[in-house]
């Protein structure tokens, strides 16, 4: 899938721009157009992930993308659990803090699954 591709379908253009807004925190409107806009901020993502930034996304592009997003995931778990042990060293009311902290990422994750759930992509139809 890249840009100008005529063959390219605008549900894996979503799925694609859903996964770059989560990935770098940029807002990007989920029109399903492979624009200019959508092509840089991907060439970024690339190079981010060690990926040659050509705007080109392939089976790899998709690999790195979906891992990107697990270690995304994976560094807010940590962030999370460090709080936790900041707040328990410092006295303050650990069980307060895990419900705030709790209730916060289960709308993140909410909102995350819904974004992509509505741009659901079958990775098969890539190749």
């Amino acid at each position: 899938m890249k840009r100008n591709d005529s063959s390219t379908n605008p549900e894996d253009v979503k799925m694609l721009q859903t996964c770059l807004e989560l990935l770098t925190d940029n807002d990007i409107l989920l029109n399903g157009n492979f624009n200019h806009y959508t092509e840089n901020l991907l060439k970024s993502c690339q190079e981010s992930l060690g990926l040659v930034p050509d705007g080109i996304v392939d089976e790899i592009v998709w690999e790195k993308i979906i891992y990107g997003l697990e270690k995304k995931i994976e560094k807010k778990k940590i962030a999370k659990d460090n709080k936790i042990k900041e707040a328990g060293e410092s006295g303050k009311d650990k069980d307060d803090l895990k419900k705030k902290i709790k209730d916060k990422q289960n709308k993140e994750a909410s909102e995350c699954l819904t974004k992509i759930e509505s741009n659901l992509v079958d990775l098969s139809d890539l190749k």
